[in-house]
């Protein structure tokens, strides 16, 4: 039980300061025009040259992107990338927030409202400091009336 406890507690403490990071992500409050806000942010790893490239998304009430799609249906499943420079490497694959499942259609993966996606990097000793890097994500928009067309955001980020 101590042993539980004491996962718990680790677990909860992670989750805080995850959230306490990422709270220095300034998104625009999403609106009708502009339904995906998008912010991303680096947090510095424990070790030398470890990081985390954070992206956070926050959804319009009543709007969602796409988690997966399978095939056979017309929508466009969300894509995340970091586009890499020479000197740095991705660390093991994204941490996404968990989807939901489409009202009605439970084949169908959606995000809605506040997530966050985190992929660690490797940067190199060679890497300067202040060398830019970006991160992008590719989403298609919708409501229960209407799809937007497929829209990509990159934002530039600092090492």
């Amino acid at each position: 039980m101590k042993k539980n406890m004491v996962t718990i507690i680790a677990f909860l403490t992670s989750v805080y300061l995850i959230n306490a990071q990422d709270s220095n992500i300034r998104l625009e409050a999403p609106n009708h025009m502009n339904p995906v806000s998008v912010g991303a942010t680096i947090l510095d790893g424990k070790l030398a040259g470890e990081k985390t490239v954070l992206i956070k998304t926050n959804i319009m009430n009543g709007y969602h992107i796409y988690a997966y799609v399978p095939s056979g249906e017309a929508y466009i499943n969300s894509e995340i990338g970091i586009d890499l420079i020479k000197g740095v490497e991705l660390v093991g694959n994204w941490e996404k927030s968990a989807p939901q499942t489409y009202p009605g259609k439970s084949h169908l993966l959606i995000y809605k409202n506040e997530n966050t996606f985190k992929h660690k990097i490797k940067v190199g000793k060679e890497v300067v400091k202040g060398t830019k890097i970006k991160c992008w994500i590719y989403y298609q928009c919708c409501d229960a009336r209407i799809c937007f067309p497929p829209k990509k955001k990159e934002i530039e980020l600092t090492l």
